[in-house]
């Protein structure tokens, strides 16, 4: 090949070049050892926007401002004295990023001789990234920061691959626990079951997600209610299935609603079942694989008169007594409900009549061994009267089971009633006693005087009987008023006053709910009222008022005034006398004033 053709080839080949690196997206240059550029690119003259004659033979410093210059001389010198090619990226101008590919240029001799390289433009790459840092920023921070414990597992053995702070939380496990354990490790397993189906119809693409109510069992054993969301992760990249859990705590929520269960089936004073349970229960249970179906209905006595005499507060006392006492005499598995104000049932699935007996055996004898607290002002004890029956065949219903139980504790009550009511008797004249600060020698004093008028007027022994009964119970309905006034050793004040004027009333309301009492009751009503109608509570006057309450107004007073009192020392005998004397036909009946001091020796110098 001649000298021409060869020259003609060797321009070829360098205009092919030149034309290719011209057509490049990018800058390309050479540069000598000190930096001149001998060579640049269309790109490279577009991006200066000066002419390819401005840029060579002139360096950078020549070209760019200082702070963009020193940046391209740096990376220069970082790859000349590498004697190595490299990539350099950097912020050339605020805003603007650049990479570029450096490599040192040798000669034939393996000489320096100067660098080459190309750049380009990556400002949009470099906001992307910078973009996509943010995102993923801002998704940390959603991640850790969000009011739900949130986790990320594999679908395939359980492990978490990344949880936020709130689900070590919730869950109550350290991050080493949960990163080291399967979810299945940590929750209740009474839930694992159906968490399991669950993520198997996930799996199958039965289902896109699911929610459940679940429990986790944290380090300490206390355990936390969660309510649980898993969402599949559709991520491509990904080896293996994942999910998205998220979990709220709504322990306290659950709390709430077991409350509210439980208040819906429970009695609140006695914490037995209650009548919606029971009737509930009763239903379920009506069926020929619960034969004997044995009821058993209580009725508590005595305690309206409870409520009337020391207060419902008192009254509540003994319901919650006799139901501790139901509780200790059943089986755990029994069924013991509060079906009324003071009525209570049994029920006694697959049980006899004779076991039946068994326990109202067991009642009786834990309410006769009960004691009441020696602080309690009231000596009630619980006292119950109780009625079976027992359904032995499909044929019969159990609602006629039930009544034919309570006609039996009815009868059963009837049966009882003296004993129960000397029992409250008792229990009436104790608190009577204790409540009014009176003693049993003052008592027995006015039983004394009483009886005596009733056998100078010739009344029977029954009025004679109802003497003696008023005589101690006459300020029964002192039961009810406060102590602070009862006590207060100086006068009442007037809405002191007005309290203390109504024992008479709360006495005879007593009186009428006890049926050894009532005939009294309207004695007690009118013990204070006079002869002349200033009394109280009705202002009855004359004969008006019941003869027995007139006598027990007299012996009353008389007896009060010979006794010391707290603001008063007693007054004499003869003194006393004379008070009644002259309070005759205004405070007392004058008829049964003079035959009561007639009574007494001296009698012949008062009544003249």
């Amino acid at each position: 090949m001649n000298a021409n053709k060869r020259v003609t080839r060797k321009r070829k080949v360098r205009f092919n070049m030149y034309t290719m690196l011209n057509s490049l997206p990018f800058d390309v240059w050479f540069k000598d050892v000190d930096g001149t550029y001998l060579y640049v690119n269309d790109s490279f003259v577009a991006y200066t926007e000066k002419s390819r004659e401005d840029i060579l033979g002139h360096n950078d410093h020549d070209l760019y401002p200082r702070e963009e210059a020193d940046i391209y001389v740096e990376s220069d010198r970082s790859a000349l004295s590498g004697l190595r090619p490299g990539f350099y990226e950097s912020e050339y101008r605020p805003g603007r990023y650049k990479e570029e590919y450096k490599a040192p240029a040798f000669d034939q001799n393996g000489k320096v001789i100067g660098s080459t390289g190309f750049s380009r433009d990556i400002t949009d790459r470099v906001e992307i990234s910078d973009e996509l840092k943010r995102s993923e920023r801002r998704f940390r921070a959603i991640f850790e920061e969000a009011p739900l414990g949130i986790g990320v597992f594999d679908s395939v053995n359980g492990n978490a691959i990344m949880v936020n702070s709130k689900f070590v939380s919730i869950v109550g496990r350290s991050l080493e626990e949960i990163n080291r354990m399967q979810w299945a490790e940590y929750s209740h397993p009474d839930e694992i079951q159906e968490n399991l189906d669950n993520m198997a119809r996930l799996m199958n693409n039965e289902i896109t997600g699911f929610c459940m109510n679940k429990r986790y069992i944290r380090s300490d054993g206390t355990i936390i209610w969660a309510n649980m969301t898993i969402a599949p992760i559709n991520d491509s990249d990904s080896r293996f299935p994942q999910h998205l859990c998220m979990i709220q705590d709504v322990t306290e929520q659950k709390a709430k609603e077991q409350e509210i269960l439980y208040l819906s089936y429970h009695d609140v004073l006695t914490g037995l079942k209650n009548r919606t349970f029971y009737d509930e229960e009763k239903q379920r249970l009506d069926t020929e694989r619960q034969l004997p179906i044995t009821i058993i209905v209580g009725d508590i006595n005595g305690l309206k008169l409870a409520n009337d005499m020391f207060g419902h507060a008192t009254g509540d006392r003994l319901l919650t007594e006799v139901a501790s006492i139901l509780k200790a005499s059943c089986r755990s598995e029994e069924i013991i409900a509060r079906i009324g104000g003071d009525e209570f049932a049994i029920l006694l699935p697959q049980t006899g009549y004779e076991y039946a007996q068994q326990i109202c055996k067991r009642i009786y004898e834990n309410c006769s061994n009960s004691t009441k607290d020696s602080n309690d002002r009231d000596v009630l004890v619980p006292n119950i009267s109780l009625g079976i029956a027992a359904k032995t065949s499909v044929l019969q219903r159990l609602d006629d089971v039930e009544k034919e139980a309570e006609e039996a504790m009815y009868r059963k009550k009837l049966l009882e009633r003296k004993s129960m009511h000397s029992s409250l008797l008792n229990a009436i004249k104790a608190t009577m006693l204790e409540k009014n600060n009176e003693t049993e020698a003052h008592a027995g004093r006015l039983i004394n005087l009483a009886q005596n008028m009733g056998r100078i007027l010739g009344l029977s022994d029954e009025n004679i009987n109802d003497l003696e009964l008023l005589a101690t119970l006459h300020d029964l309905g002192k039961i009810s008023i406060p102590d602070g006034i009862l006590e207060k050793p100086g006068p009442l004040s007037d809405e002191e006053w007005i309290e203390m004027k109504r024992h008479p009333e709360i006495g005879y309301r007593i009186a009428q709910s006890t049926p050894e009492l009532q005939s009294i009751a309207e004695a007690i009503l009118t013990h204070h009222e006079k002869w002349d109608g200033s009394g109280y509570p009705q202002g009855l006057s004359g004969e008006a008022i019941p003869l027995v309450a007139r006598i027990i107004a007299i012996v009353d007073a008389y007896d009060a005034m010979t006794q010391d009192r707290p603001y008063r020392k007693a007054k004499s005998h003869i003194a006393a006398l004379w008070e009644i004397h002259n309070n005759a036909s205004t405070q007392f009946d004058p008829e049964l004033t003079r035959l009561f001091i007639q009574q007494f020796p001296e009698h012949t110098t008062i009544l003249k």
